[in-house]
């Protein structure tokens, strides 16, 4: 998900140094929500390891 995070930002910094301010907002906007989600996903898959993984093994 960070991967394509990045490849929306790209692509919204090209839009937007060629003018083109609807896609380039566009572009980061699923990018901000991309990296949050990943964040997300990262940080509940971290507890979830430490805690109730480790009981069962």
């Amino acid at each position: 998900m960070i991967k394509w995070a990045i490849i929306f930002a790209i692509i919204g910094v090209i839009a937007g140094v060629l003018g083109f301010g609807g896609i380039a907002g566009g572009a980061f906007g699923i990018a901000k929500f991309l990296f949050w989600a990943a964040i997300i996903i990262a940080v509940v898959l971290f507890l979830l390891g430490v805690t109730i993984f480790k009981k069962v093994t």
